[in-house]
C-alpha cells in the first residue's frame, strides 16, 4: 500500500480545511497576547510610531538609534487602524500572522510537493511563533519580518520551479529589501537567492542560454532589492533626513561593540565560534527540544541524501543555516532573535516527520508508520503545551476575574513579566507627577516608559547607550525636562558629566524599586 492510500494521507487530502483549522489555532494562541503589557522594544517602537502619526518625521525630532524604519511604520499602521494602544499593535500582529502562516504553508508545498508537510509546517510555525520564552507573545520585529523573509523564499521557489520570465525576479528583490528594512542583518533572502540562482545555473550549465539566464535573473532580483532600499532612502532624502538615516548604520557598529557579556574580550577563539550555533540551539531547545531535534534530523538526512540532486529542496538546509547566522550573529542572549529560525525549523521538522512516516508506509508497515507519526507529533505538541501551560493558566484566571492584568503578566511570565509590571507602575507615577507638555528623561533600557506615560523625551534618541550620538544633547536638562529618572538596575551607570549636571538643576524626590526620581528645581 503506498502513502497516498494510507490513513494519514487520506486524512490530509482536505488540505484547505486543515489550513483553516491551523489559522484558527494561530489566532487562538495569540489571543492572550492582546492583554500583554508592552515590553521595552515594543514600547520604543510605539513611542516613535505615535510621533510619526503626530506628524513628526522619523529621524527628525526623534531617532531610532541603530534601527531601520520598517518596524516603526508597521507599528504606526497598526495604531492608525486600531488606535493608540498596545492592544492595537498585538491585534495587528495577530492579523499579520495569518498570511505569514499561509505563505509558509505554500512554500512548504512548493518545496516538497506534499500537502501533509505543508500542513505540519504551518502548525509548527503557529505554535512556536507564539511561544512565551521565544518572546512570541510580544510584538517583536522578527514576527513581522518573517512574513517578508518567507514570501521572498516562496516567490523565488515558484519562479524557478515554473521557469518564469527573468523580470519577475524583481519581486524577490523587493521582498528581500522589505526584510532588510526591518533589520540590516536580515539578508537570508538575498543570500538564498544567490545560492538558488547559482544552483540553477549549475544544473543547466551545458545549455547555451544558461549563463545569460543567470545574469538576467541576478540583475532583476538585484534591481528589486536596490530599488526597494533606494525608494525608502529617497523618501528620507526629500525630507533632508538622509544623513540621519545613514546614522543608523554608524550606530549599528557601536551597538555591535556592546554585548551581554559575550564580547571578544570575554569569549575568544574556538569557544566564540562554537557559541554562534550553540546559543540559538539552546534558545530553541528550551522552548521545544523535540521539534528542534526533528529539524536537525531532517537537516542531516537531507545532506546525506544529496539534496542538490533533488532540485530546489537543497534550499531548505541552506535556509536553515542562513537563519542561524541571522539569529546568532550578535551572540546576544535574546530569545526573540531565534524566531528567525522558526520558519525553516518548522519546515524541516515537518519534512522529517512526513518522510519517516512515508518510508514506513512504503515498506508495508502502515500501522507502525501511523503509530510512530502520531506518537512523535503528540509528544512535540505536548512539549509546547507544557512550556506555555503556566502562562495559559494565569491568562484563564485573569479572564475569570481571579487576577488583575498585572498579576497575569507577572505570574504568567516569571522573571520578565515583573519588569513589565514595574514599568507600568512607574508610568502611572510619572503621569501623576508631571504635565502632558513636560519632558521626561529615563536612564534605562526599559524605554516603554515614554509610551506608557505619554511623555516625550527631551532628546531625539531615547536609548541611554546612544546618548553620545544625540543631536540635541543641550535639550537634556532644559526647563521643559520636568523629571529625570535613573534605573539603578541597569548598566552602565550614567556618566560623570550627566550626574554633575543633574545635581545642579534637580533634586531627588523619590526612591522606590531601585528607581531614583529627580525633579527640576524651579
Amino acid at each position: 500500500m503506498n502513502s497516498l492510500q494510507s490513513p494519514i494521507s487520506n486524512l490530509l487530502k482536505k488540505q484547505w480545511l486543515w489550513l483553516l483549522g491551523i489559522l484558527l489555532i494561530a489566532i487562538f494562541l495569540r489571543i492572550p497576547a492582546l492583554e500583554m503589557l508592552i515590553d521595552n522594544d515594543g514600547g520604543a517602537r510605539a513611542y516613535h510610531a505615535r510621533l510619526i502619526l503626530a506628524g513628526e518625521p522619523l529621524y527628525g525630532t526623534h531617532h531610532t538609534g541603530h534601527h531601520l524604519p520598517a518596524i516603526y511604520y508597521t507599528y504606526a499602521t497598526a495604531m492608525a487602524l486600531f488606535g493608540d494602544s498596545a492592544w492595537a499593535i498585538q491585534f495587528f500582529l495577530l492579523l499579520w500572522t495569518l498570511p505569514t502562516v499561509y505563505f509558509l504553508y505554500k512554500l512548504a508545498f512548493e518545496l516538497t510537493d506534499d500537502w501533509g508537510t505543508a500542513v505540519l509546517t504551518a502548525l509548527f510555525y503557529a505554535i512556536l511563533s507564539a511561544h512565551l520564552q521565544l518572546w512570541g507573545q510580544t510584538a517583536e520585529t522578527e514576527l513581522f519580518a518573517n512574513l517578508f523573509r518567507i514570501t521572498a523564499v516562496w516567490l523565488l521557489v515558484v519562479l524557478l520551479k515554473r521557469q518564469k520570465p527573468a523580470w519577475q525576479f524583481v519581486g524577490v528583490g523587493l521582498l528581500a529589501a522589505a526584510a532588510f528594512l526591518y533589520k540590516a542583518v536580515y539578508l537570508s533572502p538575498v543570500a538564498l537567492c544567490t545560492v538558488a540562482l547559482l544552483l540553477s545555473w549549475w544544473q543547466t550549465r551545458r545549455q547555451p542560454s544558461a549563463g545569460r539566464l543567470f545574469w538576467q535573473r541576478a540583475v532583476w532580483s538585484g534591481a528589486g532589492f536596490v530599488g526597494g532600499v533606494t525608494a525608502v532612502a529617497t523618501y528620507f532624502a526629500v525630507q533632508s533626513l538622509l544623513p540621519r538615516l545613514w546614522q543608523v548604520f554608524t550606530l549599528v557598529g557601536a551597538y555591535s561593540d556592546r554585548s551581554s557579556g559575550l564580547n571578544e574580550e570575554v569569549v575568544t577563539g574556538a569557544m566564540r565560534i562554537l557559541l554562534y550555533p550553540l546559543l540559538p540551539l539552546w534558545g530553541l531547545a528550551v522552548n521545544n527540544a523535540v521539534l528542534l531535534l526533528f529539524s536537525l534530523a531532517g537537516f542531516l538526512l537531507l545532506l546525506l541524501k544529496r539534496p542538490w540532486r533533488k532540485g530546489l529542496l537543497v534550499l531548505l538546509p541552506v535556509w536553515y543555516l542562513l537563519s542561524f547566522v541571522e539569529a546568532g550573529l550578535k551572540l546576544e542572549l535574546f530569545a526573540h532573535y531565534y524566531l528567525l529560525i522558526v520558519p525553516a525549523l518548522a519546515l524541516l521538522a515537518a519534512w522529517f516527520l512526513r518522510k519517516l512516516y512515508r518510508d514506513l508506509v512504503g515498506a508495508g508497515k502502515v500501522r507502525l508508520g501511523t503509530a510512530v507519526f502520531t506518537m512523535l507529533l503528540f509528544v512535540a505538541i505536548l512539549v509546547s503545551l507544557f512550556e506555555n501551560s503556566k502562562y495559559a493558566a494565569n491568562y484563564l484566571r485573569y479572564q475569570r476575574g481571579q487576577q488583575t492584568v498585572a498579576q497575569f503578566v507577572e505570574m504568567g511570565w516569571p522573571g520578565f513579566g515583573e519588569r513589565l509590571v514595574r514599568a507600568d507602575e512607574l508610568s502611572t507615577y510619572v503621569k501623576h507627577n508631571s504635565e502632558p507638555e513636560d519632558h521626561v528623561y529615563y536612564w534605562s533600557q526599559d524605554v516603554q516608559l515614554y509610551y506608557l506615560a505619554e511623555r516625550q523625551s527631551p532628546v531625539d534618541i531615547i536609548w541611554p547607550y546612544d546618548l553620545e550620538a544625540v543631536q540635541n544633547l543641550e535639550a537634556l536638562f532644559t526647563p521643559q525636562t520636568r523629571l529625570v529618572i535613573i534605573d539603578e538596575r541597569r548598566e552602565p551607570a550614567p556618566p560623570d558629566w550627566f550626574m554633575a549636571e543633574l545635581s545642579t538643576k534637580y533634586q531627588q524626590i523619590a526612591h522606590f524599586d531601585e528607581q531614583l526620581v529627580y525633579e527640576r528645581v524651579e
